[in-house]
C-alpha cells in the first residue's frame, strides 16, 4: 500500500510542479526608447488616467517597434506658485506583445525633446514611479514626444 502511495505521489508531483523558470524578454537595465501616445498634461491630467507609450525601435525578434507600454497617472499636482511647479507621477505596468501581457517596471530617464524647467527624477513615494516635474508652470508635453525608459527588473514571460 506504501509503495502505491508513493507511486501516485511521485506521479502527481511531476504533472503538478510548474515550469521551471521563467524565461526573461527584457533584462533589467535595458533601455527602451518609446514614443507617448498622448499628451501629458498637468492642466487636464488626473490621478489613474493613461500614459501609455509606443517602442520606437525594436528590442528583439518578437518585441518590435509599436509595440505597447501601458502605464498610468499616480498622481498629479498642478502648477502652485509657491511651489513653483506642477509634477505627474508615471508608473509603468505591462508590456503588449501580440495579444500576451507581461508585467514590466520602467522609469523614464530622459526625454528627446528639449524643454525648458524640465526635470525627471525616480519617485521616492511610488515604487518603479517616475516624476515629472515643470518649474515656472503647468507641463504639457505632446503626444508623439520621445522618452528613454530604463527597465528597472527583468521583464519574463510568467
Amino acid at each position: 500500500m506504501f509503495k502505491l502511495i508513493f507511486f501516485v505521489s511521485v506521479l502527481l508531483a511531476m504533472f503538478v510542479t510548474p515550469a521551471s523558470g521563467a524565461e526573461v524578454v527584457i533584462s533589467a537595465g535595458t533601455e527602451l526608447q518609446v514614443v507617448s501616445s498622448s499628451a501629458l498634461d498637468t492642466g487636464s491630467m488626473q490621478v489613474g488616467d493613461d500614459a501609455n507609450f509606443l517602442l520606437a525601435t525594436d528590442v528583439s525578434a518578437t518585441i518590435l517597434k509599436g509595440t505597447e507600454i501601458y502605464g498610468r497617472v499616480v498622481e498629479v499636482e498642478k502648477f502652485d506658485g509657491a511651489k513653483g511647479e506642477s509634477r505627474i507621477v508615471l508608473m509603468f505596468d505591462f508590456l503588449k506583445v501580440g495579444e500576451e501581457f507581461y508585467a514590466i517596471s520602467a522609469v523614464v530617464m530622459s526625454t528627446g525633446m528639449n524643454v525648458q524647467g524640465l526635470r525627471i527624477e525616480k519617485s521616492k513615494d511610488f515604487a518603479g514611479g517616475t516624476n515629472l516635474m515643470m518649474k515656472g508652470g503647468e507641463m504639457n508635453i505632446a503626444a508623439g514626444t520621445s522618452f528613454t525608459l530604463k527597465v528597472e527588473d527583468d521583464v519574463t514571460n510568467e
